[in-house]
């Protein structure tokens, strides 16, 4: 409908109307704080995956030298969340002579969205391992 001459006067129909994009912005905003929960958890996943490679190199790296293979994992990388990561190390022969040193480091997930399975053994758990040849002492 057409608006009357005068300013500040709304027809009927435009009446009818006032206050949809409020409600339809209001009925939006959780599926928007939905997805950028999402793309948090996806941040923090890929993190968790660069920390877990990152920890794995410097365990292995300090394993294969002489003066610090006792020294305790969360001290040598100087990672707090290796305390409650699962850390394991393997020796292998080397077909070169010598030993290989594998580091393997599972970190839990920090889980943003509720619902997602946590834990090291849950498949979203950051998986890495590095493997270096032993020095001899």
């Amino acid at each position: 409908m057409r608006r009357s001459g005068r300013r500040g006067v709304v027809g009927p129909a435009v009446r009818g109307q006032r206050g949809a994009e409020t409600l339809e912005l209001v009925a939006g905003l959780p599926l928007l704080g939905i997805v950028v929960t999402a793309l948090l958890q996806g941040a923090a996943l890929v993190e968790e995956h660069a920390r877990a490679a990152a920890d794995a190199r410097e365990l292995v790296r300090h394993r294969v030298v002489c003066d610090h293979r006792d020294a305790p994992p969360a001290v040598v990388a100087g990672d707090p969340a290796l305390r409650s990561a699962r850390v394991t190390f393997t020796r292998a022969a080397d077909p070169a002579g010598g030993t290989l040193v594998t580091a393997t480091v599972v970190l839990a997930p920090r889980i943003l969205l509720p619902g997602l399975p946590a834990g090291p053994e849950s498949p979203l758990a950051a998986r890495a391992a590095a493997t270096m040849r032993e020095e001899p002492c």
